[in-house]
């Protein structure tokens, strides 16, 4: 039995919300603490992984209101000051979009160096925002180690992304 066109279109529909559902499902995967020996909790910035990803290959279909909302959540979940990583995020990802030509068809390491560029940049950023937010001068060691653990994960939901991609967003034939 062939499927009707309304199921088609509710198939690609559904294919559509990958990069949002991921998206969120490293928002909760963020939630986890991760104990290193000798350092405070640290957790890395899985959904900094999941914009840079999917503004370079499918910004389409993570537009930034949808990328605002899951700010706005993750600052809930964290029990951050609402908007704070929302912005963060969207500053990244409007710098990412503004850049993905760079980026399209280039090599694995390729993009992996620019997101070795970026994730800095991403802690820079949320450092900021919370030291004005709080009013006081967040150490910035934790920073550091959360962007390089941060770095370090990224081939992992890469890989994984670029399956999904391939698999699921690839129209059905």
């Amino acid at each position: 039995m062939r499927p009707t066109p309304l199921f088609q279109r509710l198939d690609l529909q559904a294919r559509g919300l990958l990069p949002a559902l991921t998206t969120f499902f490293l928002v909760i995967l963020g939630l986890i603490p991760w104990h290193l020996p000798g350092l405070a909790v640290i957790t890395p910035a899985f959904t900094l992984i999941a914009i840079f990803f999917w503004s370079i290959y499918q910004p389409h279909r993570l537009p930034y209101w949808v990328t605002f909302l899951i700010g706005v959540l993750q600052d809930l979940l964290l029990g951050m000051p609402i908007g704070q990583g929302a912005l963060g995020l969207l500053l990244i990802q409007g710098l990412v979009v503004s850049q993905r030509r760079f980026f399209i068809a280039k090599p694995f390491l390729v993009v992996w160096w620019g997101f070795a560029m970026v994730a800095p940049l991403g802690g820079v950023i949320a450092w900021a925002i919370a030291s004005i937010t709080r009013d006081a001068f967040i150490p910035v060691l934790p920073v550091a180690v959360q962007t390089v653990v941060t770095v370090l994960f990224y081939p992992l939901f890469g890989g994984i992304f670029g399956w999904l991609q391939q698999k699921v967003l690839q129209p059905p034939s």
